[in-house]
């Protein structure tokens, strides 16, 4: 007799699992909101900081800003991605039957076998057989359509390109690096001309239409290049570990005959560590323990004792181990060898994709989609704070180059000036003494002779050829010691991407070889000698530098009517006192003009060196004066992207009144 409670349990039953549907629907519009609202947000910060940029320069922060483009470019499609078929990831390290088993699962030869995944596209298979078209997609996000052969051709020649300029790489590296010493140069070398001179491809997709069979109505699958694969430049390896992030589902291929020959912990260590490098984990992975057929059947090797260590030591990571063959499973196909396909476990393969995937699409996609968000968050502050850490040392570095100019400049001045004092003083003594011991031959010459007293004063008793020797000395040392201080400082404070590169190997930069300009604007912040000089000719040539003797002359002169030993004996005290005054008067006023044309010439040096350091800090980052706007604006960025991912609540469901943007707000 039936129990009297069994209907209420298929009431309660039934309820639940439209509850669980209607769950599921809810939280997709749930994720589509949030990711429409974060997207906009980090879009209006984007713009904020794009706008205060330096059009033709800023090199660093504008490739993190393109980045942070692409992330949330990629961010946005996640939307897009919960409309579409379930995505199935296969993942692989090396040669481990990845495209064999993409083969199988497609039913033709669609993948490349026995060759290394290509390191800058992703290929995506799907089930369409009423058009052939390939669908090749940007890293813009604009797509083109091509026929099948024509892409094949133009995926051929991006390799050929990309090989190419690894070829001329390779070349350049070997021949450059023999200049270098130390490792950490060797490196930035490396990092310069990846950057430099590796051809980018625009390509980062390509979809490919397939004859539909039962896999291919339900899925699609999607050719990855390895995680662990170290790529030529720094923004594949990013874009591509991004791309992860739309994954629904994963098959993850291991090697089986590596846990037979007690290599296990590799298996794991490759596993952890690509893991890592994607930043997540989802609950979306099953393992696929390919060239099971290499296993030995003996009682001590069998699949069975193989499988349980696999499960052993990886069962936390996946859904579910299967034992596989992808090469029989492929000629089993191509051959309709039931038996070989039996025997390779393809049929128990496609029962766990089924069992775990497309029984639970709906949870795993929105499980997949939010992981995905989580991932692009991630992977957003993750570029905000490298940068943020460039940009802080760079500012700290700035203000230490802003003091130590204020003080060696100061400095400068303080010795130059001291200098000049010395050589004064030394030439007023000397001066002095002459006054003293020579002032009384001025009433030796004859009332007529006024030219003879004026040159006799200015070369005997003055020494104005010696003091204008001396001065052009010291004005040609000057020179010297500001344009190295020039020169030295100016080294100092240009900043550029690249330390070694841009101040030791500056050649390279200037190469044409290079797909872009150089990071650094060389006519911007040229390190050219600034103007310097203290005017000694000009001093001279205005008379600035004995001034009116002609009046000292006649005054002695004016006394030569009267008898020589009386004037001389009753008027030389004032001659004296005279030359005196007019050299103390002299030397002040040579002194103030020089020191006038010092400082300016250290102040064109400072204006020179400021705007060196700030144009070439604008030059990789922005206008310092932007520093407090930037900040701000990556901060709500980080903030936004901190923020956790709300969850509907079971009484929302009941009461059937969801408030979407409430539960965004309230995150």
């Amino acid at each position: 007799m039936e129990s009297s409670h069994l209907p209420i349990i298929d009431d309660i039953v039934s309820f639940y699992g439209k509850l669980t549907v209607q769950n599921y629907n809810n939280k997709r519009i749930l994720l589509q909101r949030l990711i429409n609202h974060q997207s906009n947000y980090l879009s209006t910060n984007l713009i904020n900081l794009k706008r205060r940029i330096n059009a033709s320069g800023s090199t660093i922060i504008r490739d993190t800003l393109d980045k942070l483009q692409f992330y949330i470019k990629e961010y946005s499609e996640l939307k897009e991605d919960l409309q579409k078929s379930f995505t199935i990831f296969v993942v692989g390290m090396g040669k481990y039957g990845k495209s064999t088993l993409i083969n199988s699962l497609v039913g033709g030869r669609v993948a490349e076998m026995d060759v290394l995944p290509k390191t800058w596209k992703i290929d995506v298979f799907y089930g369409n057989d009423c058009n052939e078209n390939v669908i090749v997609k940007y890293v813009d996000g604009s797509k083109d359509t091509f026929k099948k052969q024509v892409a094949i051709n133009l995926i051929k020649e991006e390799e050929e390109k990309r090989a190419e300029s690894e070829k001329q790489i390779d070349k350049e590296y070997k021949n450059k690096s023999t200049h270098l010493s130390s490792l950490v140069e060797k490196e930035e070398l490396k990092l310069f001309l990846n950057t430099r001179m590796l051809y980018k491809s625009k390509i980062t997709e390509v979809k490919w239409p397939c004859k539909k069979n039962d896999f291919l109505s339900k899925f699609e699958i999607v050719d990855t290049p390895g995680l662990w694969q170290e790529y030529g430049d720094e923004k594949t390896k990013q874009d591509l570990r991004s791309y992860y992030h739309k994954a629904d589902g994963v098959l993850w291929m291991l090697d089986a005959t590596k846990i037979t020959s007690n290599k296990s912990n590799e298996l794991l260590t490759e596993l952890e560590s690509a893991i890592e490098k994607v930043g997540t984990q989802n609950n979306n992975m099953i393992g696929v323990l390919n060239r099971i057929d290499l296993i030995s059947s003996s009682s001590t090797n069998n699949i069975e004792i193989v499988l349980k260590e696999a499960e052993k030591i990886f069962g936390s990571y996946f859904r579910e181990i299967i034992p596989f063959s992808a090469k029989k499973a492929l000629i089993g196909l191509e051959s309709n060898d039931q038996e070989m396909i039996k025997s390779s476990y393809f049929p128990d393969l496609i029962k766990s994709i089924n069992n775990n995937f497309y029984n639970n699409a709906a949870s795993l996609q929105c499980n997949s989609k939010q992981h995905g968000i989580i991932g692009y968050n991630m992977s957003i502050k993750d570029e905000i704070e490298k940068y943020l850490l460039r940009l802080n040392n760079d500012d700290k570095e700035r203000i230490k180059l802003i003091n130590e100019l204020d003080n060696q400049s100061m400095s400068l001045l303080k010795s130059e000036k001291s200098k000049l004092s010395t050589i004064l003083k030394n030439y007023q003594k000397r001066v002095q003494n002459n006054i003293e011991n020579k002032a009384d031959r001025l009433f030796d010459f004859e009332e007529n002779q006024k030219t003879q007293v004026e040159n006799y004063i200015k070369n005997d008793i003055f020494m104005q050829k010696s003091l204008e020797k001396e001065l052009y000395e010291y004005e040609e040392k000057f020179k010297n010691i500001v344009q190295s201080f020039h020169e030295n400082m100016a080294r100092a404070s240009k900043f550029s991407e690249f330390k070694y590169i841009d101040k030791i190997y500056h050649n390279l930069i200037q190469s044409n070889m290079f797909q872009h300009s150089s990071s650094i604007d060389q006519q911007r912040i040229s390190t050219s000698n600034a103007t310097v000089t203290v005017g000694i000719g000009s001093i001279i040539a205005l008379g600035l530098m004995f001034g009116p003797i002609g009046a000292i002359a006649m005054g002695v002169l004016s006394m030569f009517g009267f008898v020589k030993w009386i004037v001389k004996q009753f008027k030389l005290p004032g001659v004296i006192n005279d030359l005196n005054g007019h050299l103390v008067k002299t030397v002040n006023e040579v002194e103030r003009k020089i020191i006038d044309n010092i400082d300016n010439s250290v102040r064109q040096v400072i204006v020179s060196i400021n705007n060196i350091r700030e144009n070439s800090f604008t030059d990789i980052h922005f206008n310092s004066k932007y520093l407090y706007d930037f900040k701000n604006d990556f901060e709500n960025m980080t903030n936004e992207c901190s923020k956790p991912i709300p969850n509907i609540q079971i009484s929302d469901l009941i009461n059937g009144r969801i408030n979407y943007d409430r539960i965004i707000s309230n995150r």
